[in-house]
């Protein structure tokens, strides 16, 4: 259990409804901006940047730990995160998609274009997400994989800009590829931007230190409590919610958890490592833990 002088009381929770105001809010802004002729991408990029801000004001308001909020050492690697990672998907999704149009050329793919586009975005998820989920189990299990995905578990508290932590393996394997299948099913580009829009806004809200209650919805979302969890140094409790939006491959293949309590009162990697709050250094350090053959000490990894 937390210590109680680090959590908000039951009146600052957010509950449900709260939650997906919160989650939608962006998503319908962006909806908005694209009927009224604003560049798709332009428009995805202004709500996220826009939802960012909300959830800094939201981490002051109805913080989940006190002790998490505010500036500290880690918000300027994890700002060259952002900076780095950004591009890297923008950069290996346009090639993705190049690819794909060379490889359905003269061709329709089975994608069924005929939907509304909100179901085509909830079949695109569904799709994305069983790929990320295979990808960040197997980030977990595999000894020689985890170090890579080390970088992402390592900062020491959650807060929004956590969302963007980690390493280029990790991008291209939890990111990148999960949605190239939508490519080769010729989905549009549509689909294609409204699906990365959703899991971008989800990521920032699912590491934001917001005291949330979100009820019956964490059973649709792997939504910030779970993830919370998912940062636990306990193998008991991180061991599992292996979504990145939603969680029904987690329901499905029974790895969903919701321990009892408020919360894990630590995050980071097990017995306590902390990585170099640098960029390069985090950038070298998966490659130097393989070296030691060591798995990174964290609760996940594989002895």
């Amino acid at each position: 259990m937390v210590a109680p002088r680090d959590v908000n009381d039951r009146a600052a929770t957010l509950g449900p409804w709260s939650y997906l105001l919160v989650l939608l809010a962006p998503l319908a802004l962006a909806a908005v901006a694209i009927g009224c002729g604003i560049e798709p991408a332009v428009a995805s990029l202004a709500a996220t940047a826009g939802f960012a801000l909300a959830l800094i004001g939201l981490e002051r308001w109805r913080p989940a730990r006190r002790t998490w909020r505010g500036l500290g050492p880690d918000v300027p690697v994890d700002a060259a995160h952002l900076g780095v990672g950004s591009a890297l998907v923008a950069g290996l999704q346009y090639a993705g998609i190049r690819l794909g149009v060379g490889v359905l050329a003269g061709h329709a793919g089975p994608w069924p274009s005929a939907l509304p586009m909100v179901l085509q975005i909830v079949l695109a998820l569904l799709v994305i997400e069983l790929g990320q989920y295979l990808a960040h189990r197997s980030l977990h299990r595999v000894a020689w994989l985890w170090p890579f995905h080390a970088v992402h578990h390592s900062p020491g508290r959650l807060y929004w800009l956590n969302a963007f932590r980690a390493h280029p393996v990790d991008i291209v394997m939890t990111v990148v590829l999960p949605v190239m299948p939508l490519v080769l099913l010729g989905a549009g580009n549509d689909v294609l931007i409204g699906a990365s829009l959703v899991t971008g806004v989800h990521a920032l809200l699912q590491h934001t230190n917001v005291r949330f209650d979100e009820g019956a919805l964490t059973y649709v979302f792997s939504s910030t409590t779970l993830h919370r969890w998912h940062h636990d140094r306990d193998l008991a409790h991180s061991e599992g919610n292996y979504g990145s939006t939603l969680i029904v491959w987690d329901l499905v293949l029974r790895t969903r958890k919701v321990p009892p309590g408020e919360g894990p009162e630590v995050v980071g990697l097990a017995g306590g490592e902390r990585l170099a709050e640098r960029y390069r250094a985090q950038l070298a350090y998966p490659f130097q833990a393989l070296l030691r053959r060591s798995t990174a000490t964290h609760p996940g990894a594989p002895p």
